[in-house]
Parts: structure tokens; sequence; C-alpha cells
């Protein structure tokens, strides 16, 4: 019993004193950045879809397609590794005109990825793909090589950002910004950079962050980042 009343005497001291310690002074705040990039290259999807009444009639017709789609993305010294087949793929579809008639319908398809370099051939290609008899065009996808390079500077506004903000609340506050006490990056619901017509479509705008720079082009790729940074006042 005495040393059950020792215990509870000790961790009710204990979280007495825990009690009395003061919290330190912190401001957490967040900072955002958008940085802009000039894209150099475009993967460009493309399907192949043809219908046969027989599996061997669909079949040569898409890779009839197919080798001429190779051959051209030749023909534009677009490098044999910039271009990525997938395997094809044959279905059967029934078709009834009425029900005495019923017909078999094969269909292949295939999907071919290509990585333009030059972006001034980008129209030339797209209409050479549709005359060599490619079925649509899946997505073109614009990217930049380095994107590691813009992010890390979008990453490093952000940081200035955050501070700025903190220094501004603190200073109404007659307090000082001191060391940082925790970092994180938000992770973005969208990895991907989005071209600027696109961000602008997204987000409602139609001029990039609204900070006057009207002379970036609508192609230019939109690449953003978030902080979050935990400051101790001085």
């Amino acid at each position: 019993m005495r040393t059950l009343k020792l215990i509870t005497c000790l961790l009710i001291i204990s979280m007495s004193a825990f009690a009395q310690i003061p919290e330190k002074p912190m401001i957490t705040t967040t900072g955002k950045a958008i940085v802009y990039a000039e894209p150099d290259e475009v993967i460009i999807n493309i399907r192949i879809y043809n219908e046969a009444k027989s599996l061997e009639e669909a079949k040569q017709a898409s890779d009839k397609v197919a080798k001429a789609i190779i051959g051209y993305c030749r023909q534009m010294k677009i490098e044999d590794k910039h271009v990525q087949t997938d395997y094809l793929s044959i279905t059967t579809n029934y078709r009834r005109h009425n029900q005495s008639n019923q017909q078999i319908i094969f269909t292949a398809s295939q999907n071919i990825s290509v990585c333009l370099k030059d972006l001034s051939l980008y129209e030339d290609v797209m209409e050479g793909f549709i005359a060599r008899g490619v079925y649509g065009v899946s997505s073109s996808q614009f990217r930049t090589t380095e994107m590691r390079k813009y992010k890390d500077m979008a990453r490093v506004k952000a940081i200035k950002a955050a501070k700025e903000k903190a220094v501004l609340l603190a200073t109404e506050l007659q307090r000082k910004v001191g060391a940082a006490h925790y970092i994180s990056e938000v992770t973005p619901h969208r990895n991907q950079p989005m071209t600027r017509m696109a961000y602008a479509n997204t987000m409602g705008e139609m001029a990039g962050d609204g900070g006057g720079d009207d002379t970036i082009a609508p192609g230019q790729l939109v690449i953003s980042t978030e902080v979050e940074v935990t400051f101790m006042l001085e």
C-alpha cells in the first residue's frame, strides 16, 4: 500500500512539473510557388484500329498502318528508341442486322507512343499520322527533361514565401522569426506539370498566377509546389 501511494505521489509530482514547462512559441505558415518552363519534348500516344470480316484482314490492315507510322517516324528523323509499340489486340464483335442475320466482325487495335524532341515538327507529325491511317490521337503530353531543376526553383520560391508570411505575421505581434523547426512539402493532387492554358482553365484563370507576367506563352508548362514551415518565435 505504501509503495502504491509513493508511486501515485511521484506520478502527480511528475505531471505537475511537466505541466509547468512552458510550450515554445512557434508559428506555422505555408508557401506556394509557380515557375514556368519551356517544354522540350512531347509524348504523342496514337491508336491504330481496324475492322474486317476476317481475323487475317483485320491484322493485315493494322500491320500496314503500324509499318507506315514507323516508316514515317524514321523519315521525320525520330529515333527508333523514341517509338514504342504495344502488342496487337484482337477482338470480335457481333452485328445483328435482323434476327436471322448476324455478322461477326474482327477488330485489331494497337497503341503507339512517340517521343518527339523537335517541337517545331509537332503539327506536321500529327498530320502525317492521320494521313497514314491512324484512328486517333489518345493524348499529347508536353514535358521538360529538366523537371528537377524547375521543381527545385519552385521549392526555393515557396520556402521564401512561407518565411515572408511568417515574418509579416510575427512583426504585427512584436515578435521575431527564429530558426525553422519543421519543414514539409505538400504532395500535390497532380504530379505532372500542366501547360499554362490547361492550368488557367483548371484554376479559372486566364493569365497565370496574377503576377502581371503577360509575356509568358500559353504553351509553357506550369510547375507548382507548396511547403509548410514551422518557425520558432523569439
